[in-house]
């Protein structure tokens, strides 16, 4: 056996070969002693006894009962969330138990089990947590999908769903007078960012939020003797319309966030002439054109503008599927309204009025438009034009059997559909006049519309997709207007009906 004395743990002597497990018998100075003996033989301190570390019939250790409680709240944590948290301060306790007191406690892979399942449940509890916010969030705003779209004279405004056409819109159920919706607003123009969501103008504004049944006037800041000649609305919310105040008033422009509820006015340089067309590729970044040919852009979603004079010297119509890239009938840009370039356009094109064109690529556009003739007659014909290259080179489409087109929106790069009316030798519309193309502008055909509908002609159309579109008009015999809606990519249209 190996003796020690209490006061140093080095051994003083040597009794047997093996250790006793019952105990060491300790002298206080060191000496060596007998077992047994109540007295060191050397110099006659007591000894003592040290207490056993362990017994003949087992181990004195135990298990920590903070790990297991850990491993079982662990296991229950998987199912109850908050078990998982005690699991955690459980386990990490016992643990630090169990190193400061390593011959006493067992239990070390019960509290790292326990550890282990306990950041499991807080894990699962947290992607628990994140699913009920999102679907709280999503049932209460449930969001309308965005896309860019715009209209009137320059054409909508975005990839993958621009719109376009001089004038059109619809206003609000009011009134009497065509296609089941009608409007004291006199629309002229119309933009769809989506299937369900439009926006029109004229006199007034007025919003659908049902793809065209029903339509709802928004309260704006000008007056009665101001027109909003075009819209391009870039989401669902986002807006921006321009007009003036008759032909020698002045140029000013609205915009709106909520989808066309309420509109406020914002600032354009001085000495513009009235706004006749615009195109919003972003909610930041929109070009404007005047019938003098000058241009106006904005790339901070209208807080300032940049003007270029004569830059589109015809006045005609734009329409801007990106940030830099704008596209009108003999002239284009590639930086965002800097420098303009002048197209190639086929021959005769100057004799027509070019009244819209759409983008939809920067390099895919068509446009629409009439005979510039003052001697109005029975064939008083619409043309149009396509260009592959983004405005430097134009080509005709077929001009066969068409109106006087106003309008044009191309979803696609093969799709477009275009709207107008036909007039008579003394300048009165005879009839609605719709058509549609699937190869890109080069050849059209006819679509079908509804009669006796009280809209004399069709001003303005917006197509959300290939297949969905919606025409407005307005009725030359009463104040008011109203919309068409085409499921099929213009083929057949029918009325939107009041509520």
């Amino acid at each position: 056996m190996v003796q020690f004395c209490p006061t140093n743990t080095k051994p003083v002597g040597v009794m047997s070969n093996t250790i006793e497990t019952t105990g060491t018998t300790l002298c206080p100075n060191r000496h060596p002693v007998r077992i047994g003996s109540a007295f060191c033989s050397g110099c006659g301190a007591p000894v003592t006894q040290s207490p056993p570390a362990h017994t003949a019939n087992g181990s004195s250790t135990r298990n920590d009962g903070l790990a297991v409680a850990s491993l079982v709240l662990g296991i229950v944590g998987l199912f109850m969330g908050l078990c998982s948290i005690l699991a955690l301060v459980f386990g990490y306790k016992a643990r630090r138990r169990i190193n400061t007191n390593p011959g006493l406690k067992q239990g070390r892979s019960q509290a790292l089990a326990g550890i282990v399942l306990g950041w499991i449940g807080v894990a699962w509890m947290v992607v628990l947590c994140s699913v009920i916010v999102t679907a709280v969030a999503t049932t209460s705003n449930p969001g309308k999908v965005v896309g860019n779209s715009g209209s009137g004279n320059t054409a909508n405004s975005g990839i993958p769903n621009p719109g376009s056409g001089n004038t059109g819109s619809t206003g609000s159920v009011g009134a009497t007078g065509g296609a089941g919706v009608v409007s004291s607003i006199d629309p002229l123009g119309v933009s769809c960012p989506s299937s369900t969501d439009c926006v029109a103008v004229g006199s007034g504004a007025a919003f659908t939020i049902d793809g065209g049944t029903t339509w709802t006037e928004g309260a704006t800041s000008f007056s009665t003797t101001q027109t909003l000649s075009d819209v391009s609305c870039s989401s669902t919310n986002d807006c921006m319309a321009v007009g003036g105040g008759g032909d020698f008033g002045r140029a000013f422009y609205n915009f709106t966030t909520n989808g066309g509820t309420s509109w406020s006015e914002g600032n354009l340089p001085k000495n513009l002439d009235p706004l006749e067309g615009l195109s919003c590729s972003t909610t930041r970044s929109c070009v404007a054109v005047d019938d003098n040919g000058d241009v106006v852009s904005t790339t901070n979603g209208g807080a300032t503008w940049s003007e270029k004079t004569n830059a589109n010297p015809d006045g005609n119509s734009l329409s801007c599927p990106s940030a830099k890239v704008c596209v009108g009938v003999g002239v284009f840009t590639t930086t965002g309204g800097v420098r303009w370039s002048k197209g190639k356009l086929p021959t005769n094109w100057g004799s027509y009025l070019w009244n819209s064109v759409s983008c939809s690529s920067i390099s895919d556009c068509v446009a629409v438009g009439n005979d510039d003739d003052d001697q109005l007659h029975d064939d008083y014909a619409g043309v149009t034009i396509y260009t592959t290259d983004g405005g430097a080179s134009w080509s005709w489409g077929t001009k066969g059997g068409i109106g006087d087109v106003q309008s044009v929106s191309c979803s696609s790069a093969s799709d477009c559909v275009a709207v107008g009316g036909n007039l008579n030798n003394k300048a009165k519309p005879i009839s609605l006049d719709a058509i549609y193309t699937t190869d890109g502008g080069a050849t059209w055909s006819q679509g079908v519309l509804p009669t006796d509908s009280g809209i004399d002609e069709l001003s303005d159309v917006s197509c959300s997709s290939t297949t969905d579109c919606i025409a407005v008009g307005i009725a030359t015999s009463l104040s008011g207007g109203g919309a068409f809606l085409t499921a099929d990519g213009g083929a057949t249209w029918s009325e939107a009906s009041s509520s």
